[in-house]
């Protein structure tokens, strides 16, 4: 799990990215939107992760946490 900030190199990574994005593309919140995407993307994975490391116990259990964390219903069987 992702719990801390990006180091210095990631930032500067991400934020070149950003404003190579923003020129091609003239939005200049692109950097922005890069952050915004890449923190979406650690928090649903965070959440699959919690999701893999829960016991299997019956249907209703892990239904409730696929809605919670809004993941496809697949994941409810370990086997899928």
């Amino acid at each position: 799990m992702t719990l801390g900030i990006h180091n210095e190199s990631a930032s500067q990574l991400l934020t070149d990215l950003g404003r190579r994005i923003s020129e091609s593309s003239g939005d200049a919140r692109e950097t922005s939107f890069l952050f915004q995407r890449i923190s979406v993307l650690v928090q649903r994975l965070n959440a699959v992760l919690l999701h893999d490391s829960l016991p299997v116990c019956d249907f209703v259990y892990p239904l409730c946490i696929c809605l919670i964390f809004k993941l496809p219903r697949e994941h409810i069987y370990r086997g899928s």
